[in-house]
């Protein structure tokens, strides 16, 4: 048996040193001839047709909208602007572009248009080819109504609740496609993060890469498990010590794979230089265009909440709409993700979402929902910090080993929903602080490619 244990560890160490060969070697690329590959069809009939997703089933009193592909308009209000001289009726319209299942980078995006003239954008999607759809959406939807009712659409700001890929790397695009926007407008910290971010065609050959090694070692029937094979063999043939290094490395190319639909390679560099950078906790948008008239109901409030899922996070409130765009301070139907922190701040800035007694939030991943979505939010944050603070005092000190208990302890609806094993990603940054680099960000990611990984 002994003798059996050491083959078949001889074997893994050979396939892995392959695999970290082929890895950490560009050239591989021109060998293998992936270049010549077309790009991976990312849009809406990709998701529903090609993913085989199965969405969870969510609380009937989120008040939550349809979950579908694609732009669907949220609300439609009437104001009434006042001038010195006259009252007028106009209209605020809020469109949203939502991405089932919401997991990695399938974010959501919206618009704001006012009195069929003015129109703003929030957030992009995370590449140029999913961005596209959604301004082909935006041409479709809303400006062609709006010129057949002989009026000019007039395109003004695109507002960035925070710097992360998933809601910048489209901006290339936006500014192709609309010429005559005023600016892009985002906090001090957003364009920080955004400066921190890997260049898109960076991160293409990274994705590429650990999609060919992960091809070695996976289940041609389901491209995220290992061939059985494999699993028998690292289960119950690999010593422990090797078996504990070839999980985390097997568990950092399959995590690669949430990445390998989007076309990085064909989109271009975040043009930072056009962002119009903010540093101040609230700032007053006027949605007509003007220098800050309109009355109240023409305003959008931007406030800055720092130390909750990223650093430069903002959420935009609509007064007049009674609507609320929180960005990735609110997930639905996938687990939330925290990146700076602690819980007790996530926390803070959901009860500020609800103390604009708003009655519709968009998130930045899943469907719109009421009230109730954000309240489910802060019961979430609140068995984080707990399970923590119980860890610390049973003595469990290594943020793995106390994640691993609050995993299994995950009570519902969150144990059902997408990307439930993230509390070891929020979890980690409650023990041991906020992610402040890029490698270690994608070094907690990987992490969440060894969950399930030798599941059969």
């Amino acid at each position: 048996m002994m003798m059996v244990g050491c083959v078949n560890a001889f074997f893994v160490l050979v396939a892995l040193l392959l695999a970290y060969v082929v890895h950490n070697h560009p050239s591989v690329r021109e060998y293998w001839q992936l270049d010549n590959r077309p790009p991976v069809a990312v849009n809406c009939s990709f998701m529903q047709l090609h993913r085989n997703v199965t969405l969870p089933t969510l609380p009937d009193d989120l008040e939550a909208l349809p979950w579908r592909c694609g732009l669907q308009e949220v609300t439609t209000t009437t104001t009434t602007t006042t001038t010195t001289t006259e009252s007028s009726p106009n209209r605020l319209r809020v469109f949203v572009f939502t991405q089932p299942d919401g997991t990695w980078c399938w974010s959501n995006a919206g618009v704001i248009v006012y009195d069929d003239e003015i129109l703003h954008i929030v957030d992009t999607l995370t590449d140029e080819h999913l961005t596209n759809h959604f301004i082909e959406a935006i041409q479709k939807q809303i400006v062609v109504v709006s010129t057949k009712k002989k009026r000019r659409m007039t395109p003004q700001w695109i507002f960035l609740t925070h710097g992360d890929i998933d809601h910048v790397y489209g901006l290339a695009a936006m500014r192709r496609s609309f010429v005559g926007f005023r600016g892009i407008l985002a906090h001090q910290s957003t364009l920080d993060t955004m400066a921190k971010n890997p260049p898109p065609k960076k991160l293409a050959q990274s994705v590429m890469r650990a999609r060919l090694v992960w091809s070695f070692f996976s289940d041609k029937n389901d491209s995220m498990s290992l061939h059985p094979w494999i699993k028998r063999l690292l289960s119950y043939g690999t010593p422990h010590v090797l078996q504990g290094y070839a999980v985390r490395f097997l568990g950092n190319l399959r995590a690669m794979q949430f990445f390998s639909p989007f076309d990085f390679d064909n989109t271009a560099d975040v043009p930072t230089k056009d962002v119009i950078a903010f540093d101040e906790r609230e700032r007053h948008v006027s949605l007509s265009g003007g220098g800050g008239g309109g009355g109240n109901d023409a305003i959008m409030k931007i406030v800055h909440v720092s130390g909750t899922h990223s650093y430069g996070d903002v959420f935009l409130h609509l007064p007049s709409a009674n609507l609320v765009f929180a960005g990735d301070l609110l997930f639905i139907g996938v687990s939330p993700i925290m990146w700076t922190g602690p819980a007790r701040k996530f926390k803070a800035a959901l009860h500020m979402l609800l103390a604009t007694n708003a009655t519709t939030f968009v998130p930045g991943h899943g469907p719109v929902c009421g009230r109730r979505g954000v309240e489910l939010s802060l019961a979430y944050w609140d068995f984080v910090e707990a399970g923590v603070r119980q860890c610390v005092a049973d003595g469990v000190s290594e943020s793995r080993a106390c994640a691993s208990r609050l995993f299994d302890r995950l009570p519902s609806p969150w144990n059902a929903w997408l990307g439930a094993e993230r509390v070891f990603i929020n979890v980690d940054v409650e023990m041991n602080g906020p992610v402040v680099d890029v490698a270690r960000k994608f070094a907690l990611i990987g992490a969440q490619g060894e969950h399930g990984l030798l599941d059969t």
